[in-house]
């Protein structure tokens, strides 16, 4: 019997090797550069600020741009520490219980049969073909007819109701998690609860690490301007914003806010990358 033969695999050169590593340091190199230029321009002095074209070095270094910063926060009517809390409790409560809801309404659309299961997994697919400006009427409506106004829940429930998250949660569980698994532990005794948190949930930790890093960021950077008017519940991107829109005597101070914002979610998405390659190449396997 002739043997049939496969098609010819193809193995790269140290050439080829080196070409990628360059390639791939090349583009590396290009998208640190708005990073590194913001905070370089943070510890810039404002005569500095306003040379062209633009440097990428410091003559005479300053910390005046955040000293700057701080004093115009504390000078304000509500202290800093207010929008510092209010964000944290937002960036918190939003973030725990969007990956609550993405994971649970996930769970039995990887795992179990129902009536309608493939029109709902089409409607959040569906759902996902819009930007979020689409529902921001219905949104609005929705939360003033609930009387959510000034309060945090104003924040969570429309950006909860979206479906990236449980399309990402479901498709891990598809590939990662076998039917066999969940079955027995059926026939151990173990509920849909026990199912859900002792198997599901950590077998898709790169998941919701990675809808952590996500939800963080949104949280993190969300102002709340459509639904929250008093003062004392107003997040700190709006405080700080208050400070880059003050004109160009504020400039710097502006780009120390800038750091300020970026800092967080950067030292999280450091420290949970490798979570987010193993979830974007699991995600897209169905």
């Amino acid at each position: 019997m002739a043997q049939v033969k496969g098609p010819k695999r193809i193995s790269r050169s140290r050439g080829g090797d080196a070409l990628m590593y360059f390639v791939m340091f090349f583009f590396g190199i290009i998208f640190a550069i708005p990073l590194y230029y913001t905070v370089l321009t943070s510890f810039k002095p404002l005569n500095e600020m306003s040379v062209f074209p633009p440097r990428f070095y410091i003559v005479n270094p300053t910390t005046e741009n955040y000293t700057l910063m701080l004093r115009l926060l504390s000078s304000s009517k509500i202290p800093f520490s207010r929008y510092l809390a209010n964000t944290i409790i937002v960036t918190i409560m939003g973030t725990t219980g969007g990956i609550i809801i993405a994971s649970i309404a996930a769970y039995p659309l990887a795992k179990h049969q129902f009536a309608g299961k493939a029109l709902m997994y089409n409607i959040i697919v569906w759902a996902m073909m819009f930007r979020g400006e689409v529902a921001s009427i219905p949104s609005y409506l929705i939360v003033a007819g609930l009387g959510l106004f000034n309060t945090y829940w104003s924040i969570f429930l429309p950006a909860w109701s979206g479906t990236g998250g449980t399309f990402m949660m479901r498709q891990f569980m598809e590939a990662s998690i076998p039917d066999a698994v969940v079955e027995a532990a059926k026939i151990d005794g173990a509920n849909e609860w026990n199912i859900y948190w002792r198997i599901i949930m950590p077998n898709v930790k790169p998941a919701w690490l990675t809808l952590i890093i996500f939800d963080f960021g949104a949280y993190w950077g969300a102002t709340g301007g459509s639904y929250i008017y008093k003062e004392q519940i107003k997040l700190l991107p709006t405080a700080l914003g208050m400070i880059t829109g003050s004109g160009a005597s504020r400039a710097g101070a502006g780009c120390a806010v800038g750091v300020m914002m970026l800092v967080p979610p950067l030292i999280l998405f450091l420290f949970s990358q490798s979570a987010i390659m193993e979830t974007m190449s699991t995600a897209g396997l169905k």
